[in-house]
């Protein structure tokens, strides 16, 4: 009897220390769930077993072992937190046995009642059963049921080993808890990064929003995302930005939102905080308003969303909402994970609103700029030439060989007057570029130059490249805001335009004598080289700018040429 003891004993504490070493070297949690309850069952002989973890005072099926398939226990539609024999665990954070389930008293009667008011022949308690906290540093992170198709099955030893094999299981939950919780908080500083570097003007607001909803899904729970702005006059919200919705979703719920129906989204801009919906279907789409919409709406398989409203110097821009399967509810890391993305979309949003007034501001001052043009040019030389032909109408009566001086002169002015004209219409029209190219354009800058201003202008220009358009017309404005800045501050009387293309790059020089300016120094109100810089970056270029006082000007502006492409 005693040999008997001692190798029970032996085998106990064997199994034990092979636990304990598992657990210190994995962090998958399902496998070795699986080896620690197969260990369990060499030294306890129990029919099935549960482990359950505690989330919000609930209890959530981890892993199970028995007779019935893990799909059959999952299946069973309860908390099982609300067991007698569960709740006493619980609550007490101590062993609880009971001997044979057929009793007619105490713990025995209730569980019993409970099981066949709730779950009927759904689920097989068995005879005997033991219930076990898990327990790390005396907080409850869960709880492991055994049960035995015999009666007074478990006997005092039998708890006091399950009890220590239970502490094996409660750390290597909180390992793995921890382990995958470094994963997320990894993942997601990692989307963050990325999104953070990606938020340029080099793309659109659009293709920026798409990407960020895109990371949302990948680094966090939800298996959906869009990004939805607020109109200007705060009046519409419009989709922006989305990834993972299906086909015809956009559509349909604009189309309800235009028909006036309720959004949680409107909830999160008068409270400006996080709005939590775990019953989508029955809070939401149950707005008579949602029925007649696409059924890509109805049929989406998510019951769960988050609202968190994009706020920017106090004024809500629009929401990021993010959308999850029935069942799933994200913690506060992933919470907190949002409010950091929803702070990355709120300055995209921004940012794309203040460039867009910028553009708009430029092309104010650029037609002011060709107004003064005109004005201090084109209308002078027509002054000119009406002058001119008065002249030369008086001397035709008098003296006819005196009426050729005047003619020629208005044969000249005209002359000026049409290419200025020209060089205006083209500035007007830069989309001929595609047309007439990028060193016809620079030439006939060159001309422009030389007629308005009396200055020298000398171009040296590669052939023709082959780019885009929209690549063309950053050189050519970039190269004209450069010679605007020349000869309206600059007092040169040489100007040299040059363009280099290889296969790589296309750089565009404009180099003039003139009085130079210390770079150093702040411009306020000019917008002309801040104009240039963000060409030159949404190409993915770069701008230098080299002056001193008294030494002329370079500006050099070098842009990538795409991969598919080429100069010529």
């Amino acid at each position: 009897m005693l040999e008997q003891r001692v190798q029970d004993r032996t085998r106990e504490l064997t199994t034990l220390l092979e636990i304990s070493q598992n657990v210190a070297s994995t962090l998958e949690l399902k496998p070795l769930l699986s080896v620690i309850l197969t260990q369990l069952k060499g030294v306890i002989n129990f029919s099935s077993a549960a482990i359950y973890t505690m989330e919000d005072n609930s209890l959530s099926l981890l892993y199970y072992q028995g007779p019935l398939e893990d799909e059959e226990v999952r299946q069973i539609p309860f908390d099982w937190s609300q067991s007698p024999a569960h709740r006493e665990v619980l609550d007490s954070r101590e062993p609880r046995v009971i001997k044979d389930i057929l009793d007619n008293e105490g713990l025995s009667r209730t569980l019993r009642t409970w099981m066949n008011e709730n779950l009927g022949l759904a689920f097989n308690y068995g005879r005997s059963f033991v219930g076990l906290p898990l327990l790390v540093k005396e907080r409850l992170v869960g709880m492991l049921a055994l049960s035995s198709d015999e009666p007074d099955c478990f006997s005092e030893q039998d708890v006091r080993l399950a009890l220590s094999i239970a502490s094996q299981a409660a750390a290597a939950i909180e390992n793995a808890k921890l382990y995958t919780e470094a994963q997320e908080s990894a993942r997601r500083t990692g989307a963050l990064a990325q999104i953070a570097s990606s938020m340029a003007l080099t793309d659109s607001l659009a293709s920026n929003l798409d990407s960020l909803a895109r990371s949302v899904v990948e680094a966090t729970e939800a298996v959906a995302a869009s990004v939805v702005l607020l109109s200007e006059n705060s009046t519409t919200l419009s989709v922006d930005g989305s990834y993972g919705l299906p086909e015809g979703y956009l559509q349909g719920i604009e189309a309800a939102w235009r028909q006036g129906a309720k959004s949680p989204i409107l909830n999160a801009f008068a409270s400006q905080q996080v709005q939590r919906i775990y019953d989508l279907r029955t809070r939401v789409l149950a707005d008579p308003l949602y029925g007649p919409v696409h059924d890509s709406v109805r049929e989406a398989p998510w019951e769960g969303a988050i609202v968190v409203p994009l706020v920017y110097g106090g004024r809500v821009l629009g929401a990021l909402n993010t959308y999850y399967l029935p069942g799933i509810k994200p913690n506060e890391a992933e919470i907190n994970f949002l409010l950091a993305i929803a702070d990355q979309a709120s300055v995209a949003a921004e940012k794309a609103r203040l460039f867009e007034e910028a553009q708009g501001k430029a092309a104010l001052e650029e037609r002011q700029r060709l107004a003064r043009e005109l004005h201090d040019s084109v209308s002078q030389a027509i002054f000119s030439i009406a002058l001119h032909a008065r002249t030369a109408r008086a001397l035709l009566g008098r003296d006819p060989s005196r009426a050729i001086e005047p003619v020629e002169h208005i044969f000249s002015l005209s002359q000026a007057a049409m290419a200025e004209m020209r060089a205006l219409i083209f500035e007007l029209r830069p989309e001929s570029l595609e047309n007439e190219g990028l060193v016809a354009a620079l030439v006939k800058q060159a001309a422009a130059l030389r007629a308005r201003h009396a200055v020298e202008v000398n171009t040296s220009l590669c052939e023709e490249p082959s780019i885009p358009i929209e690549l063309k017309e950053v050189l050519y404005r970039i190269g004209q805001e450069a010679a605007h800045n020349t000869v309206k501050h600059a007092r040169a009387t040489h100007i040299d335009i040059l363009m280099i293309c290889t296969g790589e790059r296309i750089t565009l020089q404009v180099i003039d004598d003139g009085i130079g300016f210390d770079t150093s120094g702040q411009f306020p109100g000019h917008l002309g080289l801040q104009s240039m810089r963000e060409r030159v970056a949404r190409a993915g270029g770069t701008l230098l700018i080299e002056s001193l006082p008294g030494k002329g000007t370079t500006v050099t502006a070098s842009i990538p040429v795409p991969s598919s492409e080429s100069p010529e």
